[in-house]
């Protein structure tokens, strides 16, 4: 109830991501109770990391955690709270919001696109309007007056089948179509 809330950004750190949507939300957040850790690298996008680096420049609750390895991600998922995917295009099936969900990890996400089909509002996440920093600072407010939601969303979550389990299904659906 009283701890931080960790919002963890887990990805790419390049402009079509968000993650500048993710830093000025966190600007815009007055709760002192929130930190966002951002995981990854901006590999050719220097000048966009730099300008997320003067975005977030004196907050102390913005944290560049850096490149990540996947053999990292189970310990990262153990200390973030939620995690936030706030891409600015279309993503078809963000495989972060999937990795989320496996963990049990609520999300955080925009209201379009396949992220939007896989996180329904205050069921197993939250959605924010695409682009929209002040959106986004909505939802890490309300998140920040009460966390304890945070525990009510987890249990919420499903999560997504397996790649065998998924390779079943579908073969399951070829065997039924070919024996109808």
């Amino acid at each position: 109830r009283d701890d931080k809330v960790i919002v963890g950004y887990i990805g790419t750190v390049l402009p079509h991501k968000g993650v500048h949507i993710a830093v000025k939300a966190m600007k815009l957040v007055k709760s002192k109770n929130v930190e966002l850790r951002i995981y990854g690298h901006y590999f050719h996008a220097r000048e966009y990391f730099e300008e997320l680096l003067k975005i977030a420049r004196e907050d102390s609750r913005i944290k560049f955690m850096g490149e990540y390895k996947d053999e990292e991600l189970n310990t990262i998922m153990n200390e973030v709270d939620c995690t936030v995917q706030p891409s600015i295009w279309w993503e078809n099936s963000p495989l972060t919001v999937l990795t989320s969900l496996a963990y049990k990890v609520p999300v955080i996400t925009t209201n379009i696109g396949g992220a939007a089909e896989l996180v329904i509002d205050g069921v197993n996440g939250f959605n924010f309007e695409i682009g929209n920093a002040e959106s986004l600072a909505s939802v890490l407010e309300r998140i920040a007056e009460n966390p304890m939601v945070l525990n009510e969303i987890k249990e919420n979550i499903i999560r997504p089948p397996r790649i065998e389990e998924e390779a079943f299904q579908y073969e399951k659906i070829y065997k039924d179509l070919l024996s109808s």
